[in-house]
C-alpha cells in the first residue's frame, strides 16, 4: 500500500532536469569498465531529458497570443536539448572529460 502511494506521488511530481550527483573521478575511455560507466551515465541523461520534455508538454499555455501558440509547439524539444546540454556538461565535469570527448563517444 505504501509503495503504491509513493509510486503515485513520484509519478505526479514535476520532472526536473537533474541527475543524482556522483563522486567525481576521471574516466579512461580505453578501459571497458569506464566506457560502460559513461554509457550508463549518458543513458540516464537521455532518460532524464525525455522525462523533462514529456513534463514540459503538460505545462498549459498561459497566453493565446499567436507568438505563444507558435512557441509552445517547440518548447518541449527546446527543453529536451537544454536538459541534454546541462546534464552532459555535469557528467563531463564529474569525470574530467571535455565535451568533445563525450560528443565523439556518442
Amino acid at each position: 500500500m505504501v509503495a503504491a502511494i509513493a509510486a503515485r506521488a513520484l509519478a505526479s511530481a514535476p520532472a526536473e532536469c537533474a541527475i543524482p550527483a556522483e563522486n567525481a573521478r576521471p574516466l579512461d575511455l580505453n578501459i571497458r569498465r569506464d566506457v560502460d560507466h559513461l554509457e550508463a551515465d549518458l543513458a540516464l541523461v537521455g532518460r532524464t531529458a525525455e522525462r523533462f520534455r514529456d513534463y514540459d508538454r503538460t505545462i498549459p499555455l498561459r497566453s493565446q497570443s499567436i507568438d505563444a501558440r507558435q512557441r509552445v509547439a517547440t518548447r518541449p524539444d527546446r527543453a529536451y536539448h537544454y536538459c541534454i546540454a546541462i546534464l552532459t556538461d555535469q557528467v563531463a565535469a564529474a569525470h574530467h572529460l571535455d565535451a568533445g570527448a563525450i560528443a565523439a563517444f556518442k
